[in-house]
């Protein structure tokens, strides 16, 4: 019983803020609010889906400060977003080296077109699930996900992964 009540206090926070128009600073609050609080949200899916340039969706929280900005901003680092808009064009391979959340290879893939190719290399697990969810999101047949580190030399290495937000 304490577990569903818990769950709907979570749902109910998460369906207040959801739908309000939020500044940078007021996320982030909400964000370090939610991540301190896990037990309230550990059922609710604490996701909003955001509409990007260029026809591409995602589904971004509060809690990592990548999702957090395309949530409040509608985009992530716009200076290379522009460089990427003027450079790359249909039938390019495009590398994205740490992708991530998949932010720019979702903006690659829809820069390059269908005849194009984006290579996404992206070593974390949590970063991996999340790139690879948006690319099913949003049908995306020209990127090929690479789940490993790029280096100057092979080798093996210890990924230090930092805490989520």
């Amino acid at each position: 019983m304490k577990r569903h009540l818990r769950s709907l206090a979570g749902v109910l926070v998460f369906g207040w803020v959801r739908f309000r128009r939020l500044t940078e600073r007021d996320a982030e609050r909400w964000g370090r609010w939610i991540q301190d609080r896990p037990v309230y949200f550990q059922d609710v899916a604490v996701t909003r889906r955001v509409a990007l340039p260029h026809g591409v969706r995602m589904d971004c929280g509060l809690v990592d400060h990548i999702e957090r900005q395309v949530w409040v901003h509608g985009h992530w680092d716009l200076g290379i977003h522009r460089v990427l808009e003027a450079i790359l064009r249909p039938g390019d391979t495009y590398l994205d080296l740490g992708a991530n959340i998949g932010y720019f290879a979702l903006l690659g893939s829809t820069l390059v077109g269908e005849r194009g190719t984006v290579v996404a290399v992206e070593p974390s697990t949590r970063a991996l699930r999340k790139l690879t969810h948006h690319l099913w999101l949003n049908h995306c047949r020209n990127v090929l996900v690479v789940s490993a580190a790029a280096g100057a030399s092979w080798d093996r290495a210890k990924l230090s992964l930092a805490t989520e937000g």
